[in-house]
Order: C-alpha cells, then structure tokens, then sequence
C-alpha cells in the first residue's frame, strides 16, 4: 500500500474487520454477482450494516478496491476529484502517471475537467476491474455540485470500473435511472440488510461466546426486527446473554445516545428541529403537526423525513407513527426529547417563553392527539404558574385552532 501524506487519509482505507461480525452469505453473493453492473447501491437508514457489508463482501472479491469515506467537509467538486485519485492511489499507487494534469495543481480549473481527467486515467490504467466503493453518500446529499461530480464519474468512466455506494438515503444522482432502465444499476435496500432469526443466533453465539437458544434469538429478532445495531445493544444487557428484562429500558439511553449523534445531528438544521419536535408524539397528523407548530410545512417535511430513511412509519389513511426503529425508543417519547434536546434546548418548544418549565411542554406534546392534548393541558394549566402557564395557555390555542 501507498504512504499516504494526505490529511485524514483514513478515509480511504477500509474500516478493519469486526471478530463478531457475521458472513452474510445471500448478500455477499448478490453483490460479488452485482460486479457486472454499473453500479450498485446500499440503501437503508443509520445501523444496518452497510459499511460492514461492503468491507466484508466486496473487499475480499478479486478485483483492486479502493475505498472513499465521504463527510460533510467534501463540500468542493475540485477536491472531491482530487480525493477520487488519492482513494484510488492507496491500491494503484502510480495512478495517473499518463494524465500529468490529473496531479497538477490548477485551482481555477473547472471540475468537469477533472472529473474528465479522472474518467481518462481510469481508461489507461484500469484495465481489469477496479471497484470503487463510495461510502455515506448521504452526507453530501446538500451539496449538488459534488452529486453532479460524482453522476458524471459514475457515467462517464469506463466498463473495468465498478461503484458501490452506501447512503442512508435513496441517492439522487441524475446518471442512475438511465443507468437502472440499461439494467447497469442494483439496489439493496434496509429490508433486504435486515438480519434474519438464523443470522440474528449467530451474532449472539459470537458475541456471548455460547450457544443461543431459539427463543432468545427470536426475542431479540422481534424486539430488533433484524437492525444489527440494535441486535448488539441488546446482547450487551449482559455479558453472561442473559435475558428475563425490559429491553427497552435497558437500553434506551445507549439507543437514545446512537440514534442522537448519528441520525438526528447529521440532519440538516430546518429538519432537525421538526424532527425533534415531532419525535416526541408517539403518532400524529399532519393537519394536528400544521396546529401544534404553527407551520404549513410539515407535509413536505414528513415527506423528507421518510426519504431519508428516518424512523417514520406511514399508517392507512393521512396519519404516521413514530416507529423510532421498531419501537426501540418510541416507549419514551419524553425521554427520548429530554436525552436529544437536553433541559436547555428544550426551551426551544415554547420560543416565546424561554423560561417555561420544559415537562410540561414535554407531556403535551407526548400527547397522541388533540384530546389527549387538550386534557394534559386542563390538568396541567391548574398546577402551573407565570411564564409556564403562559406558554401552556399559547399551545392551548394552537391545539383548540
């Protein structure tokens, strides 16, 4: 492997593999078959297993693999270029020695000819398959001159070159539905990444060092609905494996703290706060939404809630529920607010009141609907005081409204 002199050069190596990690073998095969295609995309929300699955299955296929983790600081379509080459420089450490411009430092040089300079080093000097593993892309979903960078590479470059790529969002790259209807484009989707009952024993077994009964497996696969990282969280109630608890409870400030830095803080800060502040009712409308919030947005919100991939289940009729990850924290839609926002933040639920004491805002919301809501204010209106009351009293008018 090349010495890389680059900063964060850990980008572009493959994450190390995991001793309890389990050899998926309906998925390895269908993406060592995949290699003939385009392009092919893991699509599922934070704690499926992409990144593992791909390091797993397609480093270990013979063919070269270079490997790009993408970040919110790959903001420039010049230095995406540029980062393309040093992922790929780490298993063909020559690549580009017959495009002198490919190296050469040009910061007024337009990104569609790097990308086209790209493209022509790879016709050179890839003549067996190389793949190109591009991972998170959703953090780049913001950017669209990087998304249009990487269409173009992804179009233009040469058969020898394959792109496997992980988001928690289905991608919007424009060169992917001409490229599915010439069938050169696979997709893996969250339920297909799903661990089944047999695969769920196994990641038990490896992980309690022990053998795994039906039963335990199939409590653990049922509280999970097969998402590996809460199959983990769960066999860490104890060491010994042993059972007989709420798992929920046990596990709901683990889960709360994953689900905190890796989902909610990555969102954009418009879709952030109304994900805070919808998580917290355990179902809702968007009519009740639009009233509670004083918005008329929340249809369009929801709508890219779910097209991220984020814990949201659409019921019969125009209602959701907030299924965060199977029920894994919707339990505790109080705590889940208190652990996400803390006491501070929470005071961002009533911004004309700032000093408004936050359980009480936290219980309203918690509400299942504009009854319930209407009841926990009757109730905690008598008990409460100043700027408390006063706030209670402005979200009483927007749920009467």
């Amino acid at each position: 492997m090349q010495t890389l002199d680059i900063p964060f050069a850990t980008r572009f190596l493959a994450p190390k593999r995991r001793p309890s990690a389990v050899r998926r073998a309906r998925l390895h095969q269908s993406l060592l078959a995949n290699l003939d295609r385009k392009v092919q995309v893991l699509w599922a929300p934070a704690g499926y297993g992409k990144t593992t699955l791909l390091s797993e299955s397609l480093a270990d296929a013979p063919n070269l693999t270079c490997w790009y983790l993408l970040t919110q600081d790959d903001k420039d379509p010049r230095e995406f270029a540029r980062s393309c080459v040093n992922a790929v420089r780490v298993c063909l450490p020559d690549f580009g020695h017959t495009v002198p411009q490919l190296g050469a430092y040009a910061p007024d040089r337009d990104w569609r000819t790097n990308i086209g300079l790209l493209v022509t080093a790879f016709v050179n000097e890839v003549p067996q398959k190389l793949v190109f593993i591009i991972d998170d892309l959703h953090n780049i979903e913001d950017y669209s001159e990087v998304n249009e960078a990487l269409s173009l590479l992804v179009e233009r470059s040469p058969d020898s070159v394959h792109f496997a790529i992980s988001s928690r969002m289905r991608p919007s790259l424009a060169c992917l539905p001409r490229l599915y209807a010439l069938d050169e484009v696979a997709y893996v989707t969250g339920e297909e990444m799903s661990f089944s009952i047999e695969e769920t024993r196994e990641v038990l077994s490896r992980l309690w060092s022990r053998n795994v009964s039906n039963d335990e497996s199939r409590t653990i696969h049922e509280w999970s609905k097969g998402w590996i990282t809460g199959i983990v969280l769960a066999a860490r109630v104890r060491e010994d494996g042993g059972l007989g608890v709420d798992l929920p409870v046990i596990h709901r400030e683990h889960l709360f703290e994953y689900l905190a830095t890796e989902v909610v803080d990555r969102l954009p800060q418009q879709l952030r706060t109304f994900a805070l502040r919808s998580s917290v009712l355990e179902s809702f409308t968007v009519d009740f939404l639009d009233k509670l919030l004083e918005t008329n947005r929340s249809d369009e919100l929801v709508r890219q809630v779910l097209e991220r991939g984020l814990p949201l289940e659409e019921r019969p009729g125009p209602s959701y529920t907030v299924d965060t990850l199977s029920e894994l924290a919707g339990r505790y839609p109080g705590q889940r607010l208190w652990f996400l926002m803390g006491t501070d933040t929470l005071a961002e639920l009533a911004p004309d009141y700032p000093e408004a004491r936050p359980t009480h805002v936290t219980l309203i919301l918690s509400s299942r609907g504009p009854a319930a809501a209407r009841a926990l204010l009757e109730k905690y209106l008598a008990e409460t005081e100043g700027t408390a009351r006063e706030a209670l009293l402005q979200l009483q008018q927007r749920v009467d409204r």
